[in-house]
């Protein structure tokens, strides 16, 4: 066994492992204890393990539950584990760390509480180690489970010291375990020899090394007053300390945020403070890197207005950005209740996990859990007048105002792939009185970075307000892209039949948009019935595609010209019905 590594920071070996874009839309609480407060319910962590199974650790008596399973394997005062798969559905429930059913009894002063700690207050958080092992800090132990067989008597050990509040137990690809004090200068937190082999406290134990390092130093360093989390790269180099009034000169007091610290030697060396990430004046509850090496910071609102919108940014650490932002739905103050996590909206950020496609976060309150789900579809904001298609409180929405009758007015709707894959819209459809869709290609694929312009017309006849939904699905999401329509129709009322009265002329109007890449609609009218051509030439004269070779019935029409497989350049479209002609140029510019 390698030595234990310790000094507020500590680092065991116990084994060796191998290490194993788009917008974040609210789908669902996941979890939700029995009551909104108090830390008889309260859920404090989750971790996500090799299957994408989600881990919770929860605290309090689950006697009233209202899953009937949970209620029934959970009752009574417990300190339990629930086990859900990735849909969300129950797959075990384990109480108190005591596995009746096997006849077996773990010691309950070792395993006090995954989310409320005898010793040190809250646990400290879950992770997964490289191997697939869930390693959970509660109060002063650390408890190790298999997550293939979860039932089994987990390892546990006390890396520090009794009475010691320990942080979320992090683990690099060569297995050595990185723990932290919650509070460095106290005098219990500094150099201690873990309680001996044999201890009650240990069952089964796994020993201690015989000697310490010390990684960080308190004494020499700047280490924060108060530890929230911490963070390790596989590699064991560089370390990151989600904190509370950070010292140093370019700090503001009292400020908090993510201090890195770096170490070429790895986990057994000595870390150097780097820098702070970021410029966070709020309480850095919870960080976490994810399997990209993307660092996710739960910020709560704490030390901000009580307006403020708790989140969790997404830092792209090589480029010292934040590249994604998960925000409550609501401002967080004093909205700690279940009703509110249904809506999508969280107080602080207890605890955050991701899934192993980095698709799926999963952000902890004290009431519950609830799921976010990373999306590749986007609509221009420009498109709408109001709300946001990534969060169901705030909807997305198209307003075209006063309309008057029998005067249609077509509205575009700019949709683009923002993810890394092509994306395949499933269906395009349409609800509500008087909206209609110009265009619609259900079915097709949009490239990543490309878009495709939906169009909608509202065309109302009576003076009076309407309403309608336009619903979006696609094959990179779980949940349907939504976008109220409304609109009013002001003027005198006029019949169906004199709206959709039979052309007078045939006409071939310009293609809009116009210069297009690489979709464009072409609209042309014919004043009875006829054998129609309509027909797209490049500049050569060449016939590029037969866009219509039909009879048609008399009415107005609208064609859809797909160019993607075509060069830039001047391109002419020519229309034949009975004795008619006519040609339009038009523009493709990639």
């Amino acid at each position: 066994m390698k030595k234990l590594s310790l000094l507020l920071l500590l680092i065991l070996t116990v084994t060796s492992f191998a290490f194993s874009q788009g917008a974040w839309r609210f789908s669902k609480a996941i979890y939700l204890a029995t009551s909104g407060g108090g830390a008889s319910n309260d859920v404090y962590e989750t971790t996500v393990d090799p299957d994408n199974n989600i881990w919770i650790g929860v605290g309090g008596d689950l006697s009233s539950h209202e899953d009937p399973i949970i209620r029934a394997e959970l009752s009574g005062y417990g300190n339990d584990i629930i086990i859900l798969n990735p849909d969300g559905s129950l797959k075990d429930a384990i109480r108190n760390f005591r596995y009746l059913d096997e006849g077996v009894t773990l010691l309950s002063n070792i395993f006090r509480a995954i989310g409320y700690g005898t010793y040190g207050g809250p646990s400290g958080g879950m992770r997964t180690a490289p191997d697939g092992k869930i390693y959970t800090s509660q109060g002063e132990t650390v408890v190790v489970f298999d997550h293939k067989k979860p039932r089994e008597i987990p390892h546990a050990f006390v890396p520090i010291g009794r009475n010691i509040g320990i942080t979320t137990p992090c683990v690099d690809e060569f297995g050595n375990i990185v723990v932290m004090y919650q509070y460095p200068h106290s005098s219990n937190g500094g150099v201690r020899a873990s309680a001996p082999p044999g201890s009650s406290n240990f069952y089964p134990f796994i020993p201690p090394a015989s000697s310490f390092n010390i990684v960080i130093d308190p004494k020499t360093e700047p280490l924060p007053y108060r530890v929230s989390d911490l963070a390790l790269s596989p590699d064991g180099k560089d370390l990151y300390i989600g904190v509370d009034q950070p010292t140093g000169t370019d700090r503001p007091e009292g400020s908090s945020g993510v201090a890195h610290w770096h170490s070429e030697e790895g986990a057994l060396g000595k870390y150097t403070f780097v820098k702070f990430i970021g410029d966070y004046k709020e309480q850095a509850k919870t960080i976490y890197l994810d399997p990209k090496g993307r660092l996710w910071v739960g910020v709560g609102f704490v030390n901000v207005s009580r307006d403020s919108f708790p989140r969790v940014d997404c830092w792209d650490l090589d480029a010292n950005k934040i590249i994604y932002q998960i925000t409550s739905s609501s401002p967080g103050y004093g909205r700690r209740t279940t009703s509110a996590l249904k809506q999508g909206a969280f107080s602080e950020v207890y605890g955050f996990a991701i899934n192993n496609e980095c698709t799926k976060a999963y952000i902890v309150d004290r009431p519950g859990v609830l799921e976010f789900e990373l999306r590749s579809i986007a609509v221009d904001p420009a498109s709408l007048t109001s709300g946001d298609i990534n969060n169901p409180v705030n909807p997305a929405s198209i307003a075209f105002g006063n309309v008057n009758n029998g005067s249609p007015v077509t509205k575009n709707i700019i949709i683009k792939n923002i993810g890394t894959d092509p994306l395949s819209i499933t269906s395009f459809n349409i609800s509500g009185e008087r909206f209609t869709f110009v265009n619609n290609e259900s079915g097709r694929t949009i490239a990543p970075g490309n878009t495709y312009e939906l169009k909608v017309q509202f065309s109302p006849l009576a003076p009076k307000n309407y309403s309608g939904t336009i619903t979006i699905t696609d094959t990179e999401s779980n949940v349907p892209t939504i976008i109220q329509l409304s609109g009013t129709g002001v003027g005198q009322e006029i019949s169906v039949e004199e709206f959709e009265e039979i052309p007078a002329a045939y006409s071939l109007e310009q293609n809009y948009p116009n210069p297009f890449n690489p979709m464009t609609t072409i609209q042309y009218t014919i004043p009875k019935d006829e054998y129609v051509k309509l027909t797209v030439y490049d500049i050569t004269g060449k016939v590029v595609k037969e866009l219509v070779n039909g009879y048609k019935s008399a009415g107005r029409y609208n064609v859809e010209f797909n160019a993607s497989g075509y060069a830039s350049g001047t391109y002419y479209y020519k229309l034949e019905a009975g004795e008619y002609n006519s040609i339009q140029k038009m523009l493709l510019m990639k």
